[in-house]
């Protein structure tokens, strides 16, 4: 290596990789008085990287060159630059070039095994290892356009989903690829909530308030209601506390009236005698004192009387304006007192919620349902988005993992426009 340790040097940073420059012609020289023939790629290929240190990449467009241009009588001094066989990548396929790209070496270091499988047999030799594993000589290697292998792992994961549901992913996995048939889980939610109502019914006709405030409890709208029951209870007792002192004025309006008529009828009854009486004057003089207390005791009755039926005329107005916000108030509460309207807001309430936490969480409802998640694709109870779950699981854990090529070395690489995905046998 001492020996032809500067032979290249001057053959660096050049563009053309095929070109052959005067450095080249020295190591032609050098293999052919070393008896290294042209066919001979790995022995030309060990020859220079083991006596010139060469880096692979360039080592293999001197083989190259070299093989093209063998000469027997190993001249190579005095050949006319248009004389030179220069190879052209294009000479091999897509798959060796691909090949050159990811090793980087000149495609020319391949051979094709077999056609079928895009087998490849390197010239040369390259190894592979890493921190986990030493490092072997690569026996050969398998090459597909991604996309193939994207496939093949995609038609793997439908097999085994044919032979084992979709139980072959966690159903974490799968959670985000669910989408819940609506229809189906409305008629189940509407089912639910008749069962349960039935059930707080428990065979009665009507409904016990304890057991309608548990169902308002459940429904998360006990405060909205304590505070209509609340303002409904106050304005309830506000009336029925008029109505009993309006209770209270009437009947002592009717005992006024009463006795108003009393004495209205005792001054008739005196007014009458006094006019059939046989000595006029007498008689008048008798009852005048009589008839006129009797008249001012009525007239201070009938001015009760009046005060009373003012008061009533007052609660009256109160009353009328109590009931009017009380029945703008009851329109908002009734919904809770009534129990045919009570059920109507209870099964739509429960509906929104049951059908909230099935959107949330339909693996829950799959459970609940006591159906596995391929039962609940046959029940209508939801639907699954094969194609992006199938996608997705092979881009999270890449094809070889469901073609069971992890104890294999793969890898993924890219070449001009196309992406490529190989396999690396070892010995």
């Amino acid at each position: 290596m001492m020996k032809f340790k500067n032979i290249l040097s001057e053959s660096y940073g050049l563009e053309n990789e095929y070109k052959v420059k005067l450095p080249y012609i020295r190591v032609f020289n050098i293999l052919s008085k070393n008896n290294i023939k042209g066919d001979d790629i790995k022995g030309a290929f060990n020859f220079i990287k083991n006596n010139i240190g060469v880096p692979n990449h360039e080592n293999s467009i001197i083989v190259t060159l070299y093989n093209k241009n063998y000469r027997p009588d190993g001249e190579y001094n005095n050949i006319k630059d248009d004389q030179w066989v220069i190879p052209s990548d294009m000479e091999k396929d897509e798959w060796e070039r691909a090949l050159g790209e990811y090793f980087d070496v000149s495609p020319f270091m391949f051979e094709q095994l077999t056609s079928k499988n895009k087998y490849y047999k390197p010239l040369i030799d390259l190894y592979q290892g890493n921190t986990n594993r030493p490092t072997k000589l690569i026996s050969n290697v398998q090459i597909f356009r991604y996309e193939t292998i994207v496939k093949e792992a995609e038609n793997e994961i439908r097999y085994r989903i044919d032979d084992e549901g979709w139980e072959y992913f966690s159903s974490s996995f799968l959670e985000k690829y669910i989408d819940i048939n609506m229809d189906t889980a409305e008629y189940n939610a509407e089912q639910m909530v008749e069962e349960e109502w039935n059930n707080y019914l428990n065979k009665k006709s009507e409904l016990k308030l304890s057991t309608k405030e548990a169902m308002i409890e459940d429904l998360g709208l006990v405060d909205e209601y304590y505070d209509w029951k609340e303002q409904i209870d106050e304005y309830r007792n506000d009336i029925k506390e008029l109505k009993k002192e309006k209770q209270t004025l009437e009947h002592k309006s009717d005992k006024v009236y009463r006795e108003m008529s009393n004495i209205s009828l005792n001054i008739e009854t005196l007014s009458d005698t006094v006019d059939y009486g046989d000595d006029e004057e007498e008689y008048y003089s008798m009852y005048d004192s009589d008839i006129n207390d009797l008249t001012n005791k009525l007239n201070r009755y009938e001015s009760i009387y009046e005060e009373i039926n003012s008061e009533i005329d007052y609660i009256d107005t109160q009353l009328n304006e109590l009931t009017a916000k009380y029945d703008d108030i009851y329109l908002d509460f009734e919904v809770y007192d009534d129990d045919n309207k009570f059920k109507s807001l209870y099964k739509e309430r429960r509906m929104e919620k049951i059908l909230e936490d099935i959107e949330d969480d339909p693996l829950e409802y799959i459970w609940d349902s006591g159906l596995t998640i391929d039962a609940a694709i046959e029940e209508d109870l939801i639907y699954l988005d094969e194609v992006r779950a199938i996608s997705d699981a092979v881009k999270s854990d890449g094809p070889a993992y469901f073609l069971n090529l992890n104890d294999e070395y793969t890898d993924e690489f890219g070449y001009q426009d196309d992406y490529y995905f190989i396999i690396i046998n070892l010995e």
